[in-house]
């Protein structure tokens, strides 16, 4: 009985965490969009600025001398690393830095979850504004429909798991 009740408890709480999730997902991704589009500029301010850096000096800059290079914008929300050579933190799906050819550094930024990339030399970048890519399923009414029959799954089977009596 208690453990029945238990379940119930978890399966209801899973199942209103999965019709937050679906609800608010339209939201969530608007707002990711609008970073990622903030990540994109702030990759090629850095970039433009490593080019300079690198059209005076001859060189790439160093860690500390990007710092003073790429001045930041008080409208800046992240920070941006340059990475000279390969860097095996990128998602390999969508960016190989393990080929040479894509150029003698790369330019990195923590979002908070995942790590963003991008290598100025060939434009490639992680960074996405496709909403699809934001949505599990690939859209939004498909991720409410998907979300919304798993919590009114998961509560209807705890409601189900709490109302049955024991057998004796």
């Amino acid at each position: 009985m208690v453990y029945r009740r238990i379940a119930a408890m978890f399966l209801a709480i899973a199942g209103l965490c999965s019709g937050l999730l679906g609800c608010s997902s339209g939201a969530l991704v608007e707002h990711t969009i609008q970073n990622s589009l903030i990540i994109d500029r702030q990759f090629k301010q850095a970039a433009a600025a490593v080019k300079a850096f690198e059209a005076a000096k001859g060189r790439l800059p160093s860690s500390e001398e990007f710092k003073f290079a790429h001045t930041k914008n008080p409208a800046d929300k992240y920070e941006v690393a340059l990475f000279a050579g390969n860097f095996d933190q990128c998602d390999d799906d969508v960016f190989h830095p393990k080929d040479d050819s894509e150029g003698p550094y790369l330019l990195t930024v923590w979002r908070g979850e995942w790590m963003e990339c991008y290598s100025p030399t060939t434009g490639q970048s992680t960074v996405t504004t496709n909403r699809a890519d934001y949505f599990v399923t690939g859209s939004l009414w498909l991720d409410h429909v998907v979300f919304g029959t798993l919590a009114m799954a998961s509560l209807l089977l705890a409601v189900k798991l709490w109302q049955k009596k024991p057998v004796v």
